[in-house]
């Protein structure tokens, strides 16, 4: 045997059996470290999944905590920096919320959500200017997202830039099929007195997004003021028969407008004194308003009577209350009483056509036929679309008052 041969052959083998485990040492070592980036990353997504979760829930401290301790574990990932972000501005820090939100956009440059968060936290602190920029720059990185081009158009209506946030709504065909969109360029139509085109952008919107009742709301309103009345009805009954609406004050006020113009004002009375009730109803001033009108369409004068005393208890420096008694007065024969409530109604609003109006027909009553003249021709000029405020001066001119309505307001 020769065993010179023997040694070397020996030696080699145990060198490289000590090259294996060298190899598979350092492979175990990375994979260890593969293993440990991947539960470290595990971990820090379950913090941040906690302070969410504690987020949403309200408890702002324990999402500060959890948010913190994702950070600690991975201080690169954009999603921490603007969740932390948001939880520090409803805190009130609002100074960290806009170091981490910035934080947030270093991390991840091309992050809307980094970008419209700052852009509310501007808007808090009545930075209006980089509130746009901000909705503007988070609207660019994610064009597919028209909730972003919304938040920038309306910041462009607080702005009193409407005509700019259209030309921006309408620049992108991604967003013209989003209910959102319809709805706030219903919005700027309703604002600009389009009523009719404010009542095709908030039907289209309806049409993309049929269960939002927010939008039948805008329709609602939309439609009355369009001079669509009974429609208007339609779509205020459907909302208030859903137990949601149990108690919406303003949707009620304004079914009552509908009933009176669409000439029912026994349901307006009934549905302002309904309004005039509890607690709510006792300071309620346009409710009472509304009641004291709809009473003196149906002849209710006692209800008239406490309508304006009302008002004029709650709102004594504005002329309704006068008006409201004015028309009381007139009514029962008292036309010395009339005429001095509207004359101090006048005194506070000299620019109502319809109190002049009304001061007119009282004069005539009186036989002050010249003063009868002068106060319709105040209305005419105040108000010059009117057709009633012209007739009645024609009337007054010619001294003629046998076809004028005697409880014309």
């Amino acid at each position: 045997m020769n065993t010179r041969l023997a040694l070397p052959v020996s030696l080699a083998l145990t060198l490289s059996l000590v090259a294996g485990c060298s190899n598979r040492s350092a492979h175990t070592r990375q994979h260890a470290s593969a293993a440990k980036e991947r539960m470290g990353m595990l971990k820090a997504g379950t913090e941040w999944q906690m302070a969410e979760q504690a987020f949403l829930a309200g408890d702002l401290e324990k999402a500060l905590t959890k948010v913190e301790n994702s950070l600690a574990i991975n201080d690169t990932v954009t999603r921490s920096y603007v969740l932390k972000g948001r939880i520090l501005m409803e805190m009130g820090r609002m100074g960290e919320a806009m170091d981490s939100l910035q934080l947030g956009q270093t991390y991840g440059p091309q992050n809307s959500e980094a970008h419209y968060y700052s852009a509310i936290l501007y808007e808090r602190l009545g930075e209006e200017e980089l509130a746009l920029e901000s909705f503007r720059v988070a609207c660019e990185n994610d064009d597919m997202n028209p909730a972003y081009a919304v938040a920038a158009a309306e910041m462009m209506i607080d702005l009193d830039r409407p005509g700019e946030a259209v030309a921006f709504l309408t620049s992108s065909p991604t967003f013209e099929h989003h209910a959102g969109v319809r709805q706030t360029l219903g919005h700027i139509a309703m604002m600009d007195e389009r009523y009719t085109e404010a009542v095709r952008f908030f039907r289209e919107a309806q049409m993309l997004s049929p269960d939002d009742p927010a939008i039948r709301e805008d329709l609602a309103f939309a439609l009355f003021e369009s001079g669509r009345f009974a429609d208007a009805e339609g779509v205020l009954r459907s909302l208030m028969d859903e137990d949601r609406y149990e108690g919406r004050r303003d949707l009620q006020h304004l079914l009552a407008r509908c009933f009176v113009q669409l000439g029912r004002p026994v349901e307006a009375r009934g549905v302002f004194q309904k309004l005039t009730q509890g607690n709510d109803g006792s300071d309620d001033v346009d409710a009472w308003i509304g009641l004291g009108n709809a009473a003196y369409m149906v002849g209710d004068n006692r209800t008239l009577r406490n309508a304006g005393s009302r008002v004029m208890s709650m709102a004594s420096s504005e002329p309704d209350g006068y008006v409201l008694m004015a028309l009381y007065h007139r009514r029962v024969g008292s036309l010395e009483d009339s005429l001095a409530n509207v004359e101090l109604a006048l005194d506070i609003d000299s620019m109502d056509a319809s109190a002049h109006a009304f001061r007119g027909l009282v004069l005539a009553d009186l036989g002050e036929m010249i003063k009868s003249v002068e106060a319709f021709k105040i209305a005419t000029e105040l108000a010059p679309e009117n057709p009633d405020y012209h007739a009645m001066l024609q009337w007054a001119r010619m001294g003629d008052f046998a076809s004028v309505p005697t409880d014309r307001d």
